[in-house]
């Protein structure tokens, strides 16, 4: 993605994300939170240059901050009664 892709998908300008790139400028946390997003990276990621642990529960993690509580949680139960299946399936072969 080009500079000015992600200037457009953050609603900036393209100069304003070479600043904060160059370290000359701070972006406000909802761009910071925005750009992970966009970019589809976690934030630790885009703060620290740490990769992700596990990619699947990052994504996951993705998924569930964009939905509400509600369905956090139900998704929440749902996963653990899927492992829990899994489990009592045995080990894989």
């Amino acid at each position: 993605m080009s500079r000015e892709q992600l200037a457009e998908q953050l609603g900036i300008t393209a100069q304003y994300v070479s600043d904060i790139e160059q370290g000359k400028k701070c972006m406000s946390m909802s761009i910071f939170v925005e750009m992970s997003q966009v970019l589809g990276v976690g934030l630790d990621f885009l703060a620290h240059g740490t990769p992700p642990e596990d990619p699947a529960v990052d994504r996951l993690e993705r998924h569930l901050r964009q939905t509400s509580p509600l369905d956090r949680e139900l998704a929440a139960h749902m996963l653990l009664l899927a492992l829990e299946a899994a489990e009592a399936m045995g080990p894989e072969e």
